[in-house]
């Protein structure tokens, strides 16, 4: 695979830039830095909304959550350049907490030590 071209690169550094000045968490930031640069490694034009909303559609290995990041990561970048676009909509796959059995929660306070046990 080939570099992103010299100017899509220079504007995910200045991505990076804005995204701060945006008031967002560095670890925010560099989540969405990493996703725009896995686009831009696959040859993803990122001036060009529909290349992205196309690439974040065929990413099957990719969860609805995934793909709402990438969404929230390219619409910021797209804030960023001024660029239109019409961000699609993926319903987040809602799954139940795991709720231990009675057996499981038994094992688990009986391996405690006495100091931090509920007996």
């Amino acid at each position: 695979m080939s570099n992103p071209p010299a100017s899509q690169d220079g504007s995910l550094v200045n991505f990076m830039f804005y995204s701060q000045k945006e008031g967002f968490s560095d670890a925010t930031t560099k989540t969405r830095y990493k996703i725009l640069k896995l686009m831009a490694k696959n040859n993803v034009n990122l001036s060009d909304p529909e290349a992205v909303k196309l690439f974040i559609a065929t990413r099957k290995e990719w969860s609805s959550g995934h793909q709402q990041i990438a969404i929230h990561a390219y619409s910021l970048y797209a804030k960023m350049l001024t660029l239109q676009w019409t961000p699609p909509f993926y319903d987040k796959n809602k799954t139940l907490p795991f709720v231990p059995t009675e057996k499981e929660i038994e094992s688990l306070i009986s391996g405690t030590s006495k100091k931090i046990s509920t007996n």
